[in-house]
């Protein structure tokens, strides 16, 4: 799978700019939205906010709140969007700034599976409320305890508008961690 992510945005339609001005960082093998402690994990690429780029993502967030997000009693949730729009907005809020390293004693899995789950991001830019859809090659408590192992070492930048913490719920999450060896 090849996908290009969005990484520094100087205009966006979505407030009304004609000129998109983008910087785009090549995902060769995305495996699904932040590494997990699997041994597949090795050839993959995660999304992630780079330091050099933290400022001009920041400056978008408050134009483009109202445009991506829609929100009820300090919870949001994206808007209906076209697939360019949503990614725009998904990288303004949505991806992550920071990704810790596993612990060296952790036991990395090593079988081939795929899942797909949602969660949200709290006002404080942790994962919260993962829940499994489904998932095959392995029973859904792993595939869940994995998919938590790698949501664990996430930060996400908060998000704050007029003094007042918002969580953005209901993401969606997939993954597809192939072993070659099998």
């Amino acid at each position: 799978m090849r996908r290009c992510f969005l990484l520094l945005i100087t205009c966006t339609s979505l407030v009304g700019f004609t000129e998109l001005e983008e910087v785009v960082s090549s995902a060769p093998n995305l495996c699904g939205p932040w590494a997990l402690p699997h041994r597949a994990s090795y050839g993959c690429e995660y999304p992630i906010t780079k330091a050099e780029h933290r400022d001009i993502i920041g400056e978008l967030r408050m134009p483009l709140f109202d445009a991506c997000l829609i929100c009820e009693a300090q919870v949001c949730r994206f808007r209906s969007l076209s697939m360019e729009d949503h990614a725009t907005c998904e990288l303004v809020f949505a991806t992550p700034e920071r990704i810790l390293s596993f612990p060296t004693d952790i036991l990395f899995a090593d079988r081939s599976f795929d899942a797909t789950f949602t969660y949200a991001i709290d006002p404080k830019g942790r994962i919260t409320e993962l829940s499994l859809i489904e998932s095959r090659g392995m029973s859904n408590a792993n595939a869940l305890k994995l998919i938590r192992m790698g949501a664990n070492q996430l930060r996400y930048r908060p998000l704050v508008r007029n003094g007042m913490s918002y969580s953005i719920a209901d993401l969606e999450g997939a993954y597809v961690m192939q072993v070659a060896s099998e």
